[in-house]
């Protein structure tokens, strides 16, 4: 099952979607399959294309394309949702790493993508 969404959250737009590779025959047996989020900043008229990073839970990661402003603040993201979720997780992000000096964003962004995937396994119970 696919499961999008897309939010703002304080002046960030995120795009989040998350797969299940499950099997078509057994309900019960279902693998966590990529999880991939796109974070752009909402107020600015021009953006870079940002930074493009693949992270595993196993704490490797690795750019797919690399921005120098953004590839620091992609990498903690990927890393640490790679981690907290244990699957492999592709993010990309325009936003410079210069915006969050405190790293506040990565728990703001931790936080939405539970609530996210608290309500799409609700979805699936239903």
């Amino acid at each position: 099952m696919l499961f999008v969404s897309t939010d703002s959250l304080d002046g960030f737009s995120l795009s989040l979607s998350s797969s299940n590779s499950s099997s078509p025959s057994s309900s019960s047996s279902s693998k966590p399959g990529t999880l991939t989020l796109y974070l752009s900043p909402t107020t600015s008229t021009s953006s870079t294309l940002g930074s493009l990073i693949y992270a595993l839970p196993n704490s490797l990661s690795t750019p797919l394309f690399s921005d120098e402003s953004s590839i620091d603040l992609a990498t903690r993201i990927a890393s640490t949702l790679a981690t907290k979720f244990k699957r492999p997780v592709i993010v990309g992000s325009s936003i410079p790493s210069r915006a969050d000096p405190t790293g506040s964003l990565i728990s703001r962004v931790i936080f939405y993508v539970q609530q996210q995937q608290q309500q799409q396994q609700q979805q699936q119970q239903q």
